[in-house]
């Protein structure tokens, strides 16, 4: 029988390690748009409909970066128009787009108009609903400095690389190869501290 708080703490090593890909790559696509941001706009849009249940819904992520600024838009829409399923097969169910210009001078700011003190310093949000006679759509919207999230998203890559270095430097005798935990004395054959195999 394996030891439930070893399956727990694999579970939870992979968990850290897929968080620190995701923010990796965050990490360097937010590089890559704040050096293009001086020069070019980038606009890029997920979106995800569904049709087979009444209301229809959507939802739709947008990224823009312009101006050393990011502006994300997280944009909901529910249909609640009585139209046959046949007649709905123009909505797609995934989307994806993504547009450039090299009109750097597109300012990045907030439809309705800015919010709070933090936009002096590029940071600002919004949240808007629009109730129409058969839909609603709502979005959220919120303005950041790429550097800031730059910032955020490095930490947990770094902390992850390091824990691997430590991992593969060499151990003390007696104690477990993943976890640093003292293993003297042990005879069941497995850290009680993570499960792994004593070798």
């Amino acid at each position: 029988m394996r030891n439930p708080g070893g399956i727990m703490a694999c579970m939870l090593r992979r968990l850290v390690a897929l968080l620190s890909v995701l923010s990796l790559l965050l990490w360097v696509a937010t590089a890559v748009l704040w050096a293009r941001s001086w020069r070019i706009y980038d606009r890029c849009e997920v979106g995800f409909a569904t049709q087979t249940r009444w209301p229809s819904r959507g939802y739709l992520l947008g990224v823009e970066s312009s101006g050393r600024r990011l502006r994300v838009t997280a944009t909901f829409y529910a249909d609640h128009e009585e139209t046959p399923l046949d007649d709905r097969d123009d909505i797609p169910r995934w989307l994806f787009r993504a547009s450039q210009s090299h009109d750097t001078q597109y300012p990045l700011e907030l439809d309705h108009g800015d919010r709070g003190d933090l936009r002096r310093r590029g940071y600002a949000s919004e949240s808007q609903t629009m109730y129409g006679p058969r839909s609603i759509i709502a979005w959220t919207t919120l303005i950041l400095p790429h550097w800031f999230v730059v910032i955020v998203t490095l930490p947990l890559p770094l902390l992850y690389a390091s824990r691997i270095v430590h991992r593969r430097l060499p151990r003390c005798p007696g104690l477990c190869r993943s976890c640093g935990y003292d293993l003297q004395g042990n005879v069941s054959g497995i850290c009680p501290e993570c499960g792994t195999p004593i070798a």
